[in-house]
């Protein structure tokens, strides 16, 4: 009997088409999208808050004019201050802020140390430019005590309203160093005005807290 001879690709050929609806059958590979919410995808809108605390310790010298330059104020003085920013003007990297000072006077020959104390209440505009710089400016009402410098005198005491004004250094993050010029203007049974210059360390603490806007999505239904 003599059997017939099939090519091996004819066998090939009817392979792959009795292999084709299984092929066809068979799991296909998908593109799946993200799964999201009914809301749609959103980012929390909001702001970032700044907050900042601040002191100051510095040297003061200063000149007084007028009818009480021979008792207002002494020519060199400790001037401690602290102060804290609470407000950001927009964007704009200003902040607004309290300021509170208890310079005091150093003076000798009146039989003490301590010729003069004050409180000096303010409000200051700051910004800082960049890592290392930064300038102020503000506002103060001084109220300057002067104890007695003679037995059975009574301590004196004077109101005045006062501009500053300087720019600071950081050496490091929240350490540096200034300077501030002042310009004070006293009212009272005595009327003088005082010119100061006062150069010190400067300590700055930053506080960034997120504050968001709402719960409202940012986008519409995806």
């Amino acid at each position: 009997m003599n059997h017939a001879r099939v090519p091996c690709w004819s066998l090939l050929a009817a392979a792959l088409v009795l292999c084709r609806p299984a092929l066809a059958d068979g799991p296909a590979e998908t593109w799946e999208t993200e799964a999201v919410t009914e809301d749609g995808l959103y980012m929390p809108r909001g702001e970032t808050v700044v907050y900042e605390f601040f002191a100051n310790l510095g040297v003061q010298e200063g000149l007084v004019l007028g009818d009480a330059a021979g008792s207002l104020r002494a020519p060199l003085g400790i001037k401690p201050l602290v102060g804290f920013n609470f407000l950001e003007l927009g964007s704009s990297r200003l902040m607004l802020g309290a300021t509170l000072a208890l310079p005091f006077s150093i003076e000798m020959g009146f039989g003490q140390d301590l010729a003069q104390v004050a409180v000096a209440p303010g409000v200051a505009l700051s910004r800082r430019t960049c890592a290392n710089w930064g300038w102020f400016a503000g506002i103060e009402v001084p109220i300057v005590v002067t104890p007695e410098r003679i037995p059975g005198a009574e301590p004196e005491t004077i109101v005045g309203v006062g501009l500053r004004g300087g720019a600071a250094w950081y050496f490091l993050a929240g350490l540096g160093v200034y300077g501030e010029a002042g310009f004070e203007l006293y009212f009272g049974r005595e009327t003088a005005a005082a010119l100061g210059v006062t150069g010190g360390i400067v300590v700055s603490y930053e506080m960034f807290r997120f504050k968001p806007a709402g719960t409202k999505p940012a986008g519409g239904p995806s």
